[in-house]
């Protein structure tokens, strides 16, 4: 057995907490922060989209077609945050 690459806990379990035996390498709480930091962009995205508020000059977004919704809320995004 191995310490965690990222960390160096010991606490490596491939057959417990639903973990599906990739990353062997890291340990029960750095392989679960891995699996959520590749969505938290998306929970990003889609907060700013809830959060418009009524009237927005982006609020078509929400109309648009899943599969363009992240290039167009990206781009409002990076315009809100090139006003402030």
């Amino acid at each position: 057995m191995s310490a965690c690459v990222d960390c160096g806990s010991w606490a490596i379990n491939h057959h417990l907490y639903g973990r599906d035996g990739s990353r062997p390498d890291l340990c029960d709480t750095c392989y679960w922060r891995l699996k959520a930091e590749k969505f938290r962009r998306d929970a990003e995205r889609y907060r700013w989209l809830r959060d418009l508020p009524l009237g927005s000059k982006h609020e078509q977004i929400g109309n648009m077609p899943g599969d363009m919704w992240d290039a167009a809320i990206d781009a409002a995004m990076g315009e809100r945050e090139g006003a402030t």
